[in-house]
């Protein structure tokens, strides 16, 4: 927080209107999926506004973001899926880059759906994101979400999921 008094001299710009942009896209925009939370809008919890605020708020003077890369640790069952799920929905839809590639990553390809069926859950669940993606798939065998305003896309990627295509060994 002393960043928000001194973090000029240091070159860092709080952007209110980025930040509250981005808290308000989880607000109006996504839906939660699954239980008692299936279609209720994503209210982003004290310590998600924060994550996602500083994530989206903070830049560096010449325009750069603060932060490109986020570790996220907290209890099971806690929202982190659907939270992260959300940040990439944000990024493919809203943050205006040409060509973003935004992937839900993990060692293991099982593991990397989780986050993913929680994106598509959202697209399906919102009016203005299903209108505005393409899946590629269907059913639970959605694989890409591409976002044609942008040719961007966000999809899942994993370590176990090895190399594609043919390797030679020259001797």
């Amino acid at each position: 927080m002393q960043d928000l008094k001194v973090g000029r001299k240091r070159g860092l710009v709080w952007d209110q209107a980025a930040a509250d942009r981005a808290i308000g896209y989880f607000e109006q925009v996504l839906k939660l999926n699954g239980g008692e939370y299936e279609e209720k809008p994503f209210l982003l919890a004290p310590w998600q506004v924060f994550i996602v605020g500083s994530l989206f708020g903070w830049y560096f003077d010449d325009g750069r973001r603060r932060f490109r890369v986020v570790y996220i640790e907290t209890g099971k069952g806690s929202g982190k899926s659907p939270l992260v799920a959300g940040i990439g929905l944000y990024g493919l839809t809203a943050d205006k880059e040409q060509r973003a590639e935004i992937y839900a990553a993990a060692t293991k390809k099982e593991q990397a759906q989780i986050l993913f069926r929680d994106a598509v859950a959202m697209v399906k669940l919102s009016k203005s994101l299903s209108q505005r993606l393409v899946p590629s798939g269907r059913d639970e065998k959605v694989w890409n979400l591409f976002y044609p305003e942008t040719n961007s896309f966000f999809r899942t990627i994993a370590a176990d999921e090895g190399q594609s295509g043919l390797r030679y060994r020259v001797w």
